[in-house]
């Protein structure tokens, strides 16, 4: 399983696949736009427009968290929509939303994306493969040696 968090529980183990940059995403005409880039303090007075989280250790459950840690979690809405609709509300001005490195190619032209920061910097989210070492499957080695050859693991923040 590929997720977005390290597992909560000793019998699963983990290893650091790749990070990407997390970018807050706004309409072209909203003040943050001028920004280079956002701080979670920016965010305060805004309306954050979320996907609801679908599975533990999604991109969405981690951003909530960070949220709820900043004191703004009451300016969430969350919605039951795909990430592409909810940057379609970003656009028509509903709120602002996030959006990771490898998506930012599909967002268009009528939004803006900037750098979310935080007090160390760039706002970042590290994925993971996690398996039960208690797996016996023959395809289970082959596949961590691919993927410890193929993605070194980032270093942790």
């Amino acid at each position: 399983m590929i997720g977005s968090g390290l597992p909560d529980s000793s019998t699963v183990h983990a290893h650091a696949l790749w990070r990407e940059r997390v970018f807050v995403l706004l309409p072209t005409d909203h003040a943050l736009a001028s920004h280079e880039a956002v701080f979670w303090t920016d965010l305060r007075d805004q309306t954050i427009l979320l996907v609801t989280p679908d599975r533990a250790g999604s991109v969405e459950e981690m951003l909530e968290s960070r949220i709820q840690m900043r004191g703004i979690i009451q300016n969430v809405q969350r919605h039951h929509v795909s990430r592409h609709l909810i940057h379609k509300f970003t656009r028509l001005g509903f709120g602002v939303s996030f959006i990771l490195d490898s998506d930012v190619a599909t967002v268009g032209d009528d939004v803006v994306y900037r750098e979310l920061h935080d007090e160390q910097g760039q706002v970042d989210v590290c994925f993971y493969a996690h398996w039960m070492p208690s797996n016996r499957k023959f395809a289970l080695r082959p596949f961590l040696t691919f993927l410890a050859e193929r993605y070194p693991s980032p270093t942790e923040r």
